[in-house]
């Protein structure tokens, strides 16, 4: 017997119907195959690695509270001398039936998804399971269609062919263990409250904070401008290096200087010292790798990083395209004579795709077929499927919306180049300005009519045709005017540009060295990780403001308590580049220790920064009402050394630092039904605002307009009509008076019964 140990059920799945089912168990499946297959699967990892206490003495203190070993320096840090897996807790049943399927099997085929995760999810099982294979092999596919099944299952190699693979699995999860429960541990003691660090969660974080104090701290300049007409044409000024009154970066920021230039250079002749027109080729895009994907995903259609992935995983299982969790954007030359295939299916799936498929040819080869260039996946394609493999009527309309981005990628590759006419004209005038005019001009738009809105590199030139000149040409310059602009701080990260930093870190790093080094590799996490990275970020660290990502005050707060190194993109990157040769075959001799010594290192600094004391809080901007000092934020509440408390929850609202900031400056806005009635569960809309008498944060209830038809017998203000809470399409008037007068009246087809007062 044979049995396929998949990584989900629905590759199992999709595995079995390709075999031939013969018989659905509960946990597997018996296959009509010569093989006498049986599919089965695990449900992702389903075992994890042993908690610190684990590994540290009986001996150590138990907290009354939570029954747990408490968090002391003297067991810090920890390395294990034998790693210890346990089962995890929800998987436990199918895990036993996978070990007795492995006793029973003469081979055993790990069919785990095609990255390292994948293969260290079932090697896990096999080094854990009582029973052990007489033969183990391995099983890749980068899709999960008819076709790419058959040719994994024909093409299956030796599970040790992927050594490299599992080690680096193995290596990277260890990693993350040593960093993040060691050093969560020692800067928690040091700072007197719970920090929760990782190895490439806390770099992550330093970018976004980074980006937030850049942006705040910034302090916008003028700067000019200058256009030149000659005509025909217009010239906008480009300083030269010796230019008075520029900035570094080249800008013209002095007024007189430009009120000068103006002046020399209104009516005056230029000769063009410099003529070039060419055809320049725009080349096909490259394919897309999952950051590529997540970030068209954000900017065309907001997607969230784990929302993409989510939906692309789903693309995936459901056999409409490739394996998503790609770091390549090129694809083997062997898949080049299935484009006509792809194709048919995506015209069958995408009539608003047809016509661009109708006008593809199949014969052009753009650079993104270059087998040498692929790695373990290549770049994320759609799949060829038959009539009754896919039906576009399986997608809800996020699936669609990604899929077709997906599509048009492939149908781009076979189209031609874009051409285009480059066209730059430099007039000097005085032998001391120039004037640098340029001009694109649209010849064959290539694979860009691909595109309903494409996103073009090259910025619209205000001159799209120019004039036939030659070098020499004395051209004069009608008028010069100036245009006042101001520069600009950097953009917040969003999500999908977020994950392009992560995997093009080596931008924001220093060290002409380090940078070199890092360029090559893959940056921090990998694309597997990287957005659930994010994930963990936005449960306390950062928030999301429209499709902005924004640190809070807690995630300040960390990367100002930890060290550099710990915050650097440097180390885990480097670490992320052994990995990378790990997976390759390179001996993981000397990892392990490379990450103990850095652990040591900062376990060591968090100690001697260590001072007894009581935890406060982190320090916020915001400023006590009563006192003037600074607010501390705790979990539940922000408080100050003065005894004053604001609590951080109201009816079931949690208030967020903008909340706050509006409250104490008295600007606080109508939160539309964020509140909810402990009593009947329903919700209602108000504002938080700071209470003065009584020295708190309280929920001011949204008015309703009082009608002026009918008055109140006792007080004389107007009524309100209100909806029963209990019997729904039930109305009853109140006095808005309310609290100080408390009547309140039955309704009687729109309209108070004013003798009848209600009871």
């Amino acid at each position: 017997m044979r049995l396929i140990i998949a990584e989900k059920a629905s590759v199992g799945r999709a595995i079995a119907d390709v075999l031939g089912v013969k018989k659905t168990e509960t946990g597997y499946i018996e296959c009509s195959d010569e093989d006498a297959t049986i599919v089965t699967w695990a449900s992702g990892h389903m075992y994890q690695l042993a908690d610190i206490d684990a590994y540290t003495a009986p001996t150590v203190p138990v907290s009354s509270k939570t029954g747990k070993k408490i968090w002391r320096f003297d067991e810090l840090p920890v390395f294990p001398d034998k790693w210890i897996l346990n089962k995890t807790e929800r998987t436990k049943e199918q895990t036993r039936l996978i070990e007795d399927l492995i006793g029973k099997a003469d081979v055993v085929v790990n069919a785990g998804d095609p990255d390292r995760e994948g293969q260290l999810l079932i090697d896990e099982i096999i080094w854990e399971s009582p029973n052990k294979p007489k033969k183990y092999l391995r099983y890749w596919a980068n899709a999960v269609d008819k076709k790419s099944i058959t040719a994994a299952l024909n093409n299956l190699r030796p599970n040790d062919d992927y050594k490299g693979l599992c080690q680096s699995a193995q290596y990277r999860r260890r990693a993350d263990w040593l960093v993040g429960l060691n050093l969560s541990r020692a800067y928690s003691i040091t700072n007197h409250k719970f920090m929760n660090v990782g190895r490439v969660m806390t770099p992550t974080l330093q970018l976004v904070v980074d980006r937030d104090l850049e942006i705040e701290n910034f302090k916008p300049k003028d700067y000019f401008v200058l256009t030149a007409d000659f005509g025909s044409y217009k010239g906008t000024f480009v300083p030269g290096e010796l230019q008075e009154g520029t900035d570094p970066e080249g800008r013209l920021i002095d007024k007189s200087i430009a009120d000068e230039i103006i002046k020399k250079c209104s009516g005056a002749d230029s000769q063009v010292i410099k003529y070039t027109s060419e055809r320049k080729e725009i080349k096909q895009p490259l394919g897309l790798d999952l950051a590529d994907i997540t970030s068209m995903a954000s900017a065309k259609h907001g997607f969230s990083a784990a929302r993409t992935l989510e939906l692309c995983q789903s693309l995936y299982e459901m056999k409409f395209q490739s394996y998503p969790r790609t770091d390549s954007k090129y694809l083997p030359e062997n898949q080049f004579g299935d484009a006509p295939l792809v194709l048919e299916t995506v015209k069958r799936l995408c009539p608003d795709l047809a016509s661009a498929v109708t006008r593809a040819d199949t014969s052009i080869h753009s650079r993104t077929w270059n087998t040498e260039k692929t790695t373990a996946h290549h770049a994320i394609i759609p799949i060829a499927t038959s009539d009754n493999e896919t039906s576009i009527t399986q997608l809800g309309e996020d699936e669609r919306k990604l899929y077709e981005l997906v599509c048009r990628n492939y149908i781009a590759q076979f189209y031609p180049p874009c051409e285009v006419q480059k066209t730059e004209i430099v007039n000097e005038i005085s032998n001391q300005y120039d004037f640098v005019a340029k001009g694109t001009q649209m010849l064959k738009e290539g694979w860009k009519a691909v595109f309903s809105d494409p996103e073009d590199d090259d910025k619209e030139e205000e001159n799209a045709v120019l004039p036939a000149l030659q070098e020499g040409d004395c051209v004069k310059c009608v008028s010069v005017s100036s245009k006042t602009k101001k520069t600009k701080a950097p953009p917040r990260f969003t999500e999908g540009s977020l994950i392009k930093a992560m995997t093009n870190v080596y931008q924001y790093i220093d060290d002409p060295e380090i940078k070199k080094i890092l360029k090559d590799g893959d940056g921090i996490g990998t694309s597997a990780t990287r957005a659930s990275i994010i994930e963990k970020l936005e449960l306390k660290f950062v928030r999301s403001e429209g499709k902005y990502i924004v640190s809070t005050e807690e995630g300040r707060s960390v990367v100002k308590a930890v060290s550099p190194e710990l915050t650097s993109a440097v180390t885990t990157a480097l670490w992320e580049r052994d990995l990378g040769s790990i997976a390759e075959g390179s001996a993981p001799e000397g990892f392990e220790n490379k990450v103990s010594d850095f652990v040591l290192t900062e376990v060591t600094k968090a100690k001697e920064d260590y001072k007894p004391g009581e935890y406060k809080g982190t320090e916020t901007k915001f400023k006590c009402p009563e006192c003037g000092k600074p607010l501390y934020s705790k979990k539940f509440d922000w408080s100050c050394e003065c005894g004053l408390k604001l609590k951080k929850e109201m009816f079931s609202y949690t208030i967020s630092d903008k909340d706050l900031e509006n409250a104490l400056s008295g600007k606080s806005k109508i939160l539309d039904k964020k509140f909810t009635s402990l009593k009947t569960g329903k919700t209602f809309s108000g504002k938080i605002v700071y209470n003065k008498e009584k020295k708190a944060l309280s929920v001011e209830f949204e008015k309703i307009e009082a009608n002026s038809k009918y008055k109140c017998p006792r007080c004389g203000k107007g009524l309100v009509r209100m909806e029963s809470r209990v019997i729904k399409g039930a109305f009853w008037w109140s006095c808005s008076g309310y609290p100080n007068c408390k009547l309140k009246f039955k309704d009687n087809k729109g309209e108070p019964m004013i003798n009848e007062v209600s009871k």
